[in-house]
């Protein structure tokens, strides 16, 4: 996981000062597997919102101790991460975070919680986070903004189940994908799909095998379609 692309969702944690009742809700995993962040699926993947419905996404920060900066100076030792604001979530979607502000130290964790409602068609669609942040190194302040991560608003009549079907436990991986995807079921897989964000259907496949090759597609973002006897799970896949 790139430095740059954790650090971006720690910004999410200091947008708003969170209640007590609020950020106990807000707890990192202690299992997650290194430096970066993680959401519940311990992938890199923001939960696909729907309008009107109540939404929830908790992820779990481990701050980096090395820090890549352009030449020509490299990479740094990091001391501490800010997290200065994120911003740009569909209307109606808060932020909190734990530790409120979001300030760590190298190799510390901390947890960013999106919760609400969103309320505004306007904003359905893939909603860019913008984050900024602020990275110290041998006590040199290093700013940026980042937008590698974003919210995918739908409205409900154009999904057909929720992302987290869990009698569907469907999985696949990597997520982001480079030439090949593999699929997990505990149940016969009995369709495939990868919708393009223009909503074009690219790849529809009746009772795939177990990896499917993506060389032929161009890189971006596509919402994945999983069915089995059990149900179907959506969710959304980075092709690199």
């Amino acid at each position: 996981m790139r430095s740059t692309k954790f650090i971006g969702l720690l910004t999410g944690l200091i947008l708003l000062a969170a209640s007590s009742t609020t950020q106990a809700q807000c707890v990192p995993n202690p299992s997650v597997p290194g430096v970066g962040f993680f959401t519940t699926n311990l992938d890199s993947i923001l939960d696909t919102a729907v309008l009107n419905m109540p939404y929830t996404e908790v992820i779990t920060v481990v701050a980096p101790t090395t820090w890549q900066v352009g030449p020509p100076i490299g990479s740094v030792n990091i001391d501490s991460v800010l997290i200065v604001s994120i911003t740009n979530q569909p209307a109606g979607i808060s932020i909190v975070t734990n530790p409120s502000p979001m300030l760590l130290a190298a190799g510390d964790t901390g947890c960013i919680q999106f919760a609400g409602t969103p309320t505004d068609p306007a904003d359905q669609g893939e909603n860019i986070l913008l984050v900024k942040f602020r990275a110290w190194g041998f006590g040199i302040p290093y700013n940026e903004d980042v937008t590698d991560f974003s919210i995918y608003l739908k409205d409900p009549t154009s999904i057909e189940s929720s992302r987290r079907n869990d009698a569907a436990a469907v999985q696949f991986f990597p997520n982001p994908a480079k030439s090949t995807i593999n699929f997990k079921s505990e149940s016969e897989l009995l369709k495939f799909e990868l919708i393009s964000v223009l909503g074009e259907t690219v790849v529809s496949v009746d009772h795939p095998t177990d990896s499917y090759s993506l060389e032929s597609l161009p890189s971006g973002l596509y919402l994945i379609r999983l069915e089995n006897s059990e149900g179907i799970t959506e969710d959304r896949l980075i092709v690199q």
